[in-house]
């Protein structure tokens, strides 16, 4: 071959190594410049197309072992998915505890203590027994702080300075389940809803409303519970929600 083949080279490169088209190319390229580097560009073209192609179907083995890898972390997931709620729940728990712990003076009468502990034990079910549905625990959370504070209070009294306090505390103690739900949540690698959130800060903030049934100064004036203890959980709920994504 005495032409020269550089129009051409990508088509030769492609050819088997063995083929006479390509091996008289070659021949040619020896004392051609042009259509040696031509060929080169062909040969590296023709690399690059190989590295670009396709990878081979996998075989059944690696299917089978990407399979179990798949069903152990999505078996993994639903634990983490059950074991959540526990989590906000000792959560829930510790902020109540939290409470009784930052309030020296307690009046710690028999039905003052059974309406706390109840009311504590009933945001723990909301947490538990309505997981699946976050909506309606953060509903039966608020709609049980509600109650609590239209049925305790019996004088018609703000204290608005100590209700401001009594408000920053259910606030704050609601971070104790929300930052236990966050921080799981993403050692377990999954997704919180923003409503599973809000749950998780509404519960901390009912679990401090019931310890403030024995740690507040005005434990029946109508108005300060209405606007302070209930209101300090609804905004401890918004602001949950509020909060970074997991």
């Amino acid at each position: 071959m005495s032409e020269h083949v550089a129009g051409k080279a990508g088509f030769l490169a492609a050819l088997a190594d063995d083929d006479p088209e390509r091996r008289a190319a070659e021949e040619h390229a020896r004392t051609c410049a042009s259509c040696r580097e031509a060929l080169g560009e062909g040969d590296r073209l023709i690399r690059l197309l190989a590295e670009a192609m396709p990878m081979s179907p996998p075989t059944p083995e690696a299917m089978a072992r990407t399979a179990v890898v798949i069903k152990l972390e999505a078996a993994g997931q639903r634990r983490a998915q059950v074991l959540l709620p526990w989590v906000m729940s000792a959560g829930v728990a510790a902020a109540w505890g939290a409470q009784l712990v930052l309030v020296p003076k307690l009046a710690l009468g028999a039905g003052r203590v059974v309406a706390s502990f109840a009311v504590l034990l009933a945001a723990i079910a909301s947490l538990l027994f309505l997981r699946i549905r976050a909506r309606f625990a953060v509903a039966a959370i608020i709609g049980i702080s509600a109650l609590f504070a239209f049925t305790a209070g019996n004088v018609p009294l703000l204290a608005p300075k100590i209700g401001v306090e009594c408000a920053m505390f259910e606030i704050g103690l609601a971070a104790i389940p929300w930052l236990l739900a966050l921080v799981f949540a993403r050692i377990r690698g999954i997704d919180l809803s923003r409503w599973v959130k809000m749950t998780a800060a509404a519960g901390g903030a009912l679990a401090s409303q019931a310890a403030q049934h024995l740690a507040c100064p005005v434990p029946y004036a109508h108005a300060h519970l209405v606007v302070f203890h209930l209101g300090g959980v609804v905004l401890a709920t918004v602001l949950g929600g509020i909060g970074p994504m997991a």
